[in-house]
């Protein structure tokens, strides 16, 4: 709120007195004004949440079909904010779960969003990965961005909580996006870690799901 009316009073005092200013204004308070609709939206979803009031819809869905379709639909928005993704699916494998459509979305596109709110360089390279493990689905998701110290990394998930650099930056998130992910997850009885990156750097979530036979209920 103080960067949105910091911007229009800049546009009112005429601050921003060419063109070239303007539309950067203009583009701030476009970006500023949807991180705030993003906040409002997540708040609203996770009071529903810590209330036990959201009504989960759930359906039977083989996952990593659900995922391919999830990443070709936002191949576009992937590639417009320089994410390349490396997509590994079991091959032959039908790895079914109960899951609610719309909030497993959601709940991908915070992972996205936190990576790049945090990333420190222009590119990133997302690696993702599923399998089975017992009677569970696996999803890991990687980055290879700045990581998270391990003193930290079960903290993340807290709500509002967030780490020295999101600290210093305080228009990098809100402690949130994460919190969100927890609680779908909890109402998909899955759950969720964070770990170093498998190649030393970078932060992997690794997330849970109870495995589903491939049956249809009547």
């Amino acid at each position: 709120l103080t960067s949105l009316k910091a911007y229009v009073e800049g546009l009112k005092d005429g601050i921003a007195n060419t063109e070239e200013k303007r539309q950067r204004y203009y583009n701030a308070l476009k970006i500023r004004t949807a991180d705030l609709e993003a906040l409002i939206d997540n708040l609203s979803l996770f009071s529903e949440f810590d209330r036990e009031e959201y009504p989960f819809s759930m359906e039977r869905m083989e996952f990593g079909e659900f995922l391919s379709h999830f990443f070709q639909e936002n191949a576009v928005e992937l590639l417009r904010n320089h994410i390349t993704l490396e997509w590994g699916v079991p091959s032959g494998e039908n790895l079914y779960i109960d899951g609610d459509e719309k909030q497993l979305r959601r709940m991908l596109g915070n992972l996205i969003d936190n990576i790049l709110k945090y990333r420190e360089k222009g590119e990133t390279v997302l690696k993702t990965a599923l399998y089975s493990e017992g009677n569970r689905v696996v999803l890991e998701v990687e980055d290879d961005g700045p990581g998270v110290p391990a003193e930290e990394r079960e903290l993340i998930f807290d709500t509002f909580y967030r780490g020295d650099k999101a600290r210093s930056n305080p228009g990098s998130g809100s402690g949130l996006g994460l919190s969100v992910v927890k609680e779908i997850l909890k109402g998909h009885q899955a759950t969720i870690c964070a770990a170093e990156g498998r190649n030393g750097k970078g932060l992997r979530l690794i997330m849970k799901f109870p495995l589903q036979n491939g049956d249809k209920e009547a």
